[in-house]
């Protein structure tokens, strides 16, 4: 069965930016769970963009990946809900159209392995890491402004 999957990116100080949101009026911490899904989403679409080369199965697979409202940018790629014919679950195309395969008969629908590198979803990801983490801290910097301004 396949799942949901998680990427965490180390961000240098993170921990202490999440601790000091929490002593933030609730107000100030939705307009950065509503900015982080914004910027969540914008990937989200880069991410299908990029998809759209890569066959039917990814393009398939990318329309069930959502963006996830959190104090950080949240991406939920996979899952175990039915996709295809016959129960076949969003999670097993996901990680064949983005990986490949070939090692067995019922897996030559998908195009040759590539290893861990990824052809559609984690290149792109890789590639919008920093834009995400930029935008992300443009958000808290204005939260922290507005708190300080308010207190």
């Amino acid at each position: 069965m396949a799942g949901e999957f998680s990427l965490h990116v180390n961000v240098e100080g993170l921990p202490k930016i999440l601790r000091s949101l929490r002593g933030m009026p609730r107000e100030i911490s939705t307009d950065v769970r509503k900015a982080s899904k914004k910027i969540a989403q914008d990937e989200v679409v880069r991410i299908r963009v990029t998809a759209a080369s890569h066959g039917a199965q990814a393009v398939r697979s990318a329309s069930k990946i959502r963006a996830r409202s959190d104090r950080v940018p949240t991406i939920k790629a996979a899952g175990s809900s039915p996709m295809f014919r016959k129960g076949v679950q969003t999670g097993q195309v996901f990680f064949g159209a983005e990986f490949g395969s070939h090692r067995g008969k019922t897996t030559r629908q998908f195009k040759p392995y590539t290893g861990h590198e990824g052809m559609w979803f984690w290149p792109t990801l890789r590639r919008d890491t920093p834009i995400m983490i930029n935008a992300w801290m443009d958000v808290i910097d204005a939260a922290i402004s507005r708190w300080e301004a308010g207190r």
